[in-house]
């Protein structure tokens, strides 16, 4: 992908390397595990900087940076994941530590041997505006498991479409397609994935505006995910998306530990655990999330390190928007805030899916 030019530009060639590896506990058993990358950007004004440890991870070993171009704008490298051909990933982006700010994706693209994710935070009244943010960039063609991503990238279209060819999957196999019914709502159909529970995950791209899902659903033998967005001041509006679905798996793909996901679906509730099916821990032990106050909750992972990155989006029809407001990376178990706004950053009680990755 090219920044900022006609989306027809995105067809590129070249081949995809994958690596083999076992499936632990299941003897013979092998996948092709994708390539995933993930920074917490915690520097709202530093030109170019290399995160701390805790706040980077590359499956190539390679050593990830952010780069500010200008107010707002971030160029996040990481080495060694520059994807080829037909295979062209995704990227999801949350802001982080602040009720008036909204991060989305730019745009995603190969610069040889790097994988490059633009990134652009606003402030709600739509002006560019620095951030603190959380990025998660997952490559996964070929692997095992339940998994499903796609770029949404016609906004207007009058008719269903399948997603942009190079910037989908789904681990199950299909096309996932597209339909546009009504102003900034959109069904998005994902073959073979009915079976099941899991978490959905949609960020904004190009241009700054919200979206969310408001429901997920099964139809014959496919998951159906309805997607609502909406501009920054909270009207419904067309927009391009990245949307991404696990279920029992995380955002690095099979054969890695250190991943996690919650389905908050009480959101005014003190303290619970989430059902079996809305939760999941390479760990084996059981998240918790806790109400703090009106909008903010905490999600507590057992058994799983400090550090990481996480996503969150929410899971309304309405206007709701949900933030990371933080990721503990000073101690165990992790540990992430969450915050949920309406638009003015009045904090507000709405069901939420997150995903953590270390």
């Amino acid at each position: 992908m090219k920044r900022w030019r006609a989306i027809g530009s995105l067809a590129v060639i070249g081949a995809i390397l994958a690596i083999a590896v076992s499936v632990q506990g299941v003897v013979g058993q092998k996948v092709i595990t994708g390539q995933w990358g993930w920074v917490v950007a915690r520097e709202l004004k530093t030109a170019s900087y290399t995160p701390d440890a805790l706040d980077r991870g590359n499956s190539s070993g390679g050593v990830n940076t952010v780069k500010r171009t200008s107010k707002g704008n971030y160029v996040v490298h990481m080495p060694g994941l520059g994807a080829g051909g037909t295979a062209r990933g995704t990227a999801l982006v949350t802001a982080m530590s602040s009720a008036r700010r909204v991060c989305i994706v730019g745009e995603w693209d190969s610069a040889g041997t790097q994988e490059v994710v633009y990134v652009r935070c606003f402030a709600i009244n739509g002006a560019a505006a620095d951030s603190r943010f959380t990025v998660n960039y997952l490559q996964a063609r070929g692997v095992s498991g339940r998994l499903a991503y796609a770029w949404a990238d016609k906004p207007n279209s009058a008719t269903s479409y399948p997603a942009s060819a190079p910037y989908q999957y789904d681990s199950m196999g299909g096309t996932i397609t597209v339909a546009h019914t009504g102003s900034g709502r959109y069904r998005v159909t994902l073959p073979n994935l009915a079976a099941g529970s899991g978490v959905v995950l949609v960020s904004a791209s190009f241009a700054p505006q919200t979206c969310r899902f408001s429901s997920i659903t099964a139809s014959g033998p496919d998951k159906i995910v309805t997607v609502v967005c909406r501009n920054l001041s909270g009207t419904l509006a067309n927009a391009r998306f990245t949307i991404a679905y696990v279920s029992g798996i995380g955002l690095k793909g099979p054969g890695y530990g250190h991943q996690a996901y919650v389905f908050a679906k009480h959101p005014t509730t003190a303290s619970y655990q989430p059902a079996a099916g809305d939760r999941y821990s390479t760990s084996g032990q059981v998240p918790t999330v806790q109400r703090t106050g009106t909008g903010t909750y905490v999600v507590t992972l057992p058994g799983q390190k400090d550090g990481g990155a996480a996503q969150v989006t929410a899971e309304t029809g309405g206007a709701a928007r949900c933030v990371v407001n933080y990721i503990r990376y000073t101690s165990a178990p992790a540990q992430i805030g969450v915050g949920c706004y309406l638009g003015d950053g009045v904090g507000t009680d709405v069901p939420f899916a997150m995903e953590w990755a270390r």
